[in-house]
């Protein structure tokens, strides 16, 4: 027999089998985006001054690590009157995110800021981290924080 032998019915040429071909998810942009690999830890840099007027406050750090369980890996902390935590989780069916939270400690209206970043956000790179640099202020007194990826 001939090489026509191998034509599709239609009389096409058959394309590659699936086992050989590769494909690699890129974004809108063109660029292997997907392909990064998601962030190992999400470390928070908080600054408190119990003052607007004070020159200088206090400054933790919390961390928290990638994990595979659903409830994820959380830290907080608490600096004077506010409260903040951040919680990386790992592979859940929503995808990878990091939620991070501030409120008042006094404030019985819950939270005052809460964001949701996706595992993907959470690799952008810049002076003040993916979250950028935020501020809650209440009564005089603030709390400064911004997340990055280790």
């Amino acid at each position: 027999m001939s090489g026509n032998d191998e034509r599709k019915a239609d009389g096409t040429e058959p394309g590659p089998s699936v086992s050989e071909t590769s494909v690699t998810p890129t974004s809108s942009s063109g660029t292997n985006d997907f392909a990064r690999p998601y962030p190992a830890s999400i470390e928070c840099t908080l600054f408190y001054r119990p003052t607007l007027s004070a020159p200088d406050g206090d400054t933790k750090t919390v961390s928290v690590k990638r994990t595979s369980n659903l409830t994820g890996d959380e830290a907080s902390e608490t600096m004077g009157e506010f409260s903040f935590g951040v919680v990386y989780f790992g592979d859940v069916p929503e995808g990878e995110t990091v939620v991070v939270t501030a409120r008042r400690l006094r404030d019985r209206s819950g939270i005052a800021g809460q964001t949701t970043y996706s595992a993907e956000q959470a690799t952008v790179t810049s002076p003040h981290g993916f979250t950028g640099l935020q501020r809650l202020e209440v009564e005089g007194s603030e709390l400064q924080w911004w997340c990055s990826s280790k």
